[in-house]
């Protein structure tokens, strides 16, 4: 058996791992406790280490633990850590302690089979709660004066006005940073000031949001812009509760605004945060739970640096962003908190953030029609309410058509279909459901008055097409 290294919390130091290179499985004993969510109480279940390969590493355990939970039935837990919470060491055995959490408030097994927690738990729990509050006080002592020497350059960070910040962080939701570097110069070119934005035609706005998606953001932009302009002077309100108020400003957006503009120990918890924040603490609770990022917001609201707010904000953020990947390997050799991050330590960083499973999203089969005459395309107005409300599209309906079924569709619609061109097939992925699509493209004799026709070969300045739509366009095999 190859050499083993076990660290448990108790192990303050890494001096303190315990090293067995002569033990064999069969000298090692592991118990699992399932605790409540209060911590107070929990079950004993032995495990029988049969399962268990003779060349496997004790810090595969932890994955295979859960797997085998998982086969007893209890698929619903969370690791307290990311090796043994506590180790007994005798003259023949090793007993080691892994602990989980149950996440359900009620869980028969508990219930079934309550003991109260053994004193070293305890003390480990106490240790690992320490070791907590410990990482996010260094957190803000390190990340500030790591972020003004590494933070990459954007057009958003040179100064803090509220409206370059509220408008870049309502942009950068779903899209990348380098994508809308040009998505915001151009923005802030054309409409200025919250003044301008309030008093803007909306399909203006809607065509410079044009191809970042999720236009619903854009028409919030607007409405929160005109509710500045009537309740506040046209001033940016500074209260955090004030923030909130404006519509499209959920917790992250107000949190980033009240922070960077007007140094606020008020948190901006994204997927970055998150992942840097269960890594250095080595939380493996799913990230999607209410309770976790509520206790994630306490924690780091007590040790915002005075006078440092807007810089702590954002060096949580980058270091998310281009240290603290979300996949493949996290840079930790760059990372300047990797000495006191609990999941290098422990070896599990490739596990965390923790998170639920994922539902699949609803698919929807649509036939697109591309009713072509000459170089335009018809088009039409989407209903003012549900997905890309207000928008632009080609005619459609829900389903698959067969080709014959396509024809006589354009015929009742007017357009005079001369002959079916050829099929295009293209997939499109909102957060919730997934179009799959079959666009006919069909060359047509009459333009029927039910529709809009726009110039394909032309960028129209007066139609914002979605790019579930815009996707028929694209590439050697569009229209």
């Amino acid at each position: 058996m190859k050499d083993l290294k076990i660290y448990a919390p108790l192990m303050e130091k890494q001096s303190d791992m315990l090293h067995l290179s002569k033990v064999t499985w069969q000298q090692i004993e592991i118990c699992v406790l399932l605790l409540d969510q209060s911590a107070l109480k929990c079950s004993v279940i032995p495990v029988n280490l049969s399962f268990l390969q003779a060349d496997r590493q004790v810090a595969d355990l932890l994955y295979m633990l859960l797997t085998h939970l998982k086969n007893i039935g209890i698929s619903d837990c969370s690791p307290i850590y990311g090796g043994p919470l506590w180790i007994e060491s005798g003259q023949q055995n090793i007993r080691l302690y892994y602990a989980f959490t149950i996440l359900k408030k009620k869980s028969s097994i508990l219930e079934n089979n309550k003991k109260t927690l053994p004193m070293p738990v305890k003390h480990a729990l106490e240790i690992l709660a320490q070791q907590k509050k410990i990482a996010y006080q260094k957190l803000a002592e390190i990340l500030p004066d790591w972020y003004e020497l590494n933070a990459r350059k954007f057009p958003w960070r040179e100064d803090r006005d509220p409206y370059h910040i509220w408008l870049s962080e309502i942009m950068l939701q779903q899209t990348r940073a380098s994508v809308v570097i040009e998505y915001y110069r151009r923005f802030v070119r054309e409409i200025p000031s919250i003044a301008a934005l309030a008093e803007a035609e909306e399909d203006k706005i809607l065509k410079l949001w044009e191809g970042l998606g999720y236009y619903s953001r854009a028409r919030n932009l607007q409405r929160a812009a005109r509710q500045v302009m009537k309740c506040y002077a046209g001033k940016f309100p500074q209260k955090i509760e004030d923030i909130r108020t404006l519509p499209g400003i959920g917790g992250y957006t107000a949190g980033a605004i009240a922070a960077i503009c007007f140094n606020q120990p008020e948190p901006a918890i994204d997927g970055n945060v998150l992942r840097v924040l269960s890594r250095v603490t080595g939380d493996f609770r799913p990230i999607q739970l209410a309770e976790v990022r509520r206790e994630m917001e306490e924690q780091l609201k007590e040790v915002y640096p005075k006078y440092r707010c807007d810089v702590f904000e954002q060096s949580l953020i980058e270091l998310g962003a281009i240290i603290c990947l979300p996949k493949g390997q996290p840079k930790c050799i760059a990372c300047p908190i990797a000495v006191i991050c609990s999941a290098r330590r422990q070896g599990v960083e490739m596990w965390l953030p923790a998170r639920t499973q994922k539902k699949q999203k609803k698919v929807e089969e649509k036939t697109i029609f591309l009713f072509c005459c000459g170089t335009e395309v018809a088009v039409q107005r989407r209903e003012n309410q549900g997905l890309l409300a207000g928008l632009w599209e080609f005619p459609n309906v829900a389903g698959f058509l067969l080709p014959q079924q396509v024809l006589n569709q354009a015929q009742s619609l007017g357009v005079e279909p001369i002959r079916l061109e050829k099929m295009l097939k293209r997939m499109h992925e909102f957060t919730h459901v997934k179009w799959d699509m079959r666009g006919y493209v069909i060359s047509c004799s009459k333009k029927a008055n039910i529709f809009e026709w726009i110039d394909i070969s032309k960028n129209s300045e007066r139609i914002t097409l979605p790019s579930a739509f815009k996707v028929f366009l694209q590439g050697k095999t569009g229209i």
